[in-house]
């Protein structure tokens, strides 16, 4: 696909979609529901009319929906739903069809506890299933200072939940709080759960009912908030790098497509981010270490015509493209 067309695409995308899907359909015909919306770089998508015995069958659908909508990214060669929610519908439904229903085992308060900083869709599957599974209010133990994503995220989906969130100051946090009912962990940390039961004994409090959440699968492995990070570094990375550039005011266009490809490359390729923060927190100085840093910008993006549709839409002359092909080793392809 040309450089040209996919900034496009991108830049028509809009910035939030909205979108009710039936939660029966969701394991046969997902991606055909969502087929016809437009792309976005931030979906929200309420499942209706579905009915949840368990809160494994929950977990269960909320896992396969998040991972087919990746797939639809990842086939698009776009990280097209930057930020995508997957909600089941608990209120009046849509026009079309009836909210969800949860008949599994419901607590009056319910708590969970991860580092959460920066929410990614394992987050949301946590966060969501322990939403769903509590009456009146849920505790949050977050390892750093408590932030408001989640209290944004579960305000859209129980938005009369009271929700507390505490930064953890030991292992246990609200997890010995004597009200909680049940513990929500992720698959990894299922273990963990016992030894928050085995304290509670210690203190004569009644022992958590404990629920395991599998993880979301992502193309470079499972999701955590350690692959979050190596995003991050490497956005970052990618914008420090591209403020280098000569005529970036008219080059910052092109910008947002980096980022996209730079977020797409780090799946398969997992020291990249690595590799473009050095470049982007190193000292550069001078014309030719400025084409150096949009060379290797450049190079991160193998995409048909990149370099002549950025060179041709910023107005670089043919030296300065030489210059970069040159930097390229346009003859002998280099990766970072």
């Amino acid at each position: 696909m040309a450089a040209h067309e996919l900034l496009a695409r991108l830049e028509s995308q809009p910035s939030f979609v909205e979108l009710h899907v039936d939660a029966s359909l969701c394991r046969k015909d997902l991606l055909e529901q969502v087929a016809g919306a437009p792309k976005t770089r931030q979906l929200r998508l309420w499942l209706d009319n579905g009915v949840f015995q368990s809160a494994a069958e929950l977990a269960e659908l909320l896992q396969a929906c998040y991972e087919r909508l990746g797939a639809v990214a990842r086939q698009e060669k776009l990280p097209i739903f930057e930020d995508m929610s997957v909600l089941p519908n608990l209120g009046a439904g849509s026009e079309r069809a009836p909210p969800c229903k949860f008949r599994g085992e419901k607590f009056e308060y319910v708590v969970l506890g991860g580092t959460f900083d920066r929410l990614h869709v394992g987050h949301k599957v946590l966060l969501t299933v322990a939403a769903v599974m509590a009456e009146r209010g849920l505790a949050i133990g977050v390892s750093g200072p408590p932030l408001l994503r989640e209290k944004d995220f579960l305000a859209v989906l129980r938005p009369n939940l009271q929700i507390r969130v505490e930064e953890l100051t030991d292992a246990f946090g609200p997890a010995l709080w004597p009200e909680m009912g049940a513990l929500v962990v992720s698959a990894e940390t299922e273990a963990g759960g016992a030894a928050v039961n085995a304290r509670r004994q210690e203190k004569n409090s009644r022992q958590l009912h404990v629920v395991a959440v599998p993880l979301v699968a992502s193309a470079g492995g499972k999701v955590s908030s350690t692959t979050a990070r190596e995003l991050d570094s490497l956005a970052a990375a990618i914008e420090a790098c591209w403020a280098m550039v000569p005529e970036a005011g008219r080059a910052r266009r092109w910008l947002p497509l980096l980022l996209a490809l730079a977020r797409q490359a780090v799946q398969g390729q997992r020291d990249l981010a690595q590799s473009l923060t050095g470049l982007g927190a190193a000292k550069v100085s001078g014309p030719s270490a400025r084409w150096a840093a949009a060379a290797r910008c450049l190079e991160l993006a193998p995409v048909p015509g990149l370099l002549q549709a950025v060179a041709a839409d910023v107005g670089w002359d043919e030296t300065t493209v030489t210059r970069i092909r040159h930097e390229l080793g346009i003859d002998v392809p280099s990766r970072l």
